[in-house]
């Protein structure tokens, strides 16, 4: 759960019978280590506003960074601080939604229905982006094989196709390398906390990709 400091006048109330949410205002900088500067607004779910979303992991709830609501501060933990400085963009204000900030947390009854309409919140949002955490070194190369694999070549069992589509130019050698790294980077992106979220696990189980992870 998200620490927050004393002051709660960022939160008014939501009135639940109107369906209404906060959204988030993500104010642009073009430098990551300017402080996340957001405002909040209340908008109903039925007058249908345009939105995206996060999913994300909390994290390690000690791990916390201070962002600005309009004058206010407000804690958050360290992984969603880095989903909304790296989604903020350099130019325009971002409209968003993320629980950790958009629900009262030391409101129960508030928390209670607002998870009541999370589902109608997601399937509502113009699109719905994925933090799974700061990039690393084997980051890029997973996420392009997985979308290699996407485009409907398995890199296992079509891997002829795969080789003469992708990287003709490869010998037996290099190719070899290029298989072991790209599995071992496909393991590091999935083996991401996100990964490990019940309704995430149950879409695995869904999907034939991961027959092979």
């Amino acid at each position: 759960m998200a620490e927050h400091r004393a002051n709660f006048t960022i939160y008014g109330r939501l009135n639940a019978g109107n369906r209404e949410i906060r959204l988030i205002h993500l104010y642009p900088s073009d430098t990551d280590d300017d402080v996340v500067r957001i405002d909040l607004s209340t908008v109903s779910l039925d007058a249908n506003p345009d939105y995206e979303a996060i999913s994300y992991c909390w994290g390690e709830p000690t791990n916390t960074v201070d962002i600005l609501v309009g004058s206010e501060l407000l804690r958050i933990t360290a992984s969603l601080h880095g989903a909304l400085r790296c989604l903020r963009s350099s130019d325009d204000v971002v409209v968003m939604w993320a629980d950790a900030v958009c629900i009262n947390q030391a409101d129960l009854s508030e928390r209670a229905s607002q998870v009541r309409i999370m589902g109608d919140i997601y399937s509502n949002a113009a699109e719905v982006r994925v933090w799974l955490g700061e990039e690393d070194e084997q980051t890029e190369l997973g996420l392009q094989t997985m979308g290699y694999m996407q485009d409907g070549i398995d890199c296992w069992t079509q891997t002829n196709r795969f080789r003469e589509q992708y990287f003709p130019d490869m010998d037996d050698a290099q190719y070899y390398d290029f298989g072991i790294a790209s599995a071992q980077a496909i393991f590091s992106v999935v083996s991401r906390p996100w990964f490990e979220r019940l309704w995430v696990r149950f879409l695995r189980s869904q999907l034939d990709l991961w027959r092979w992870l």
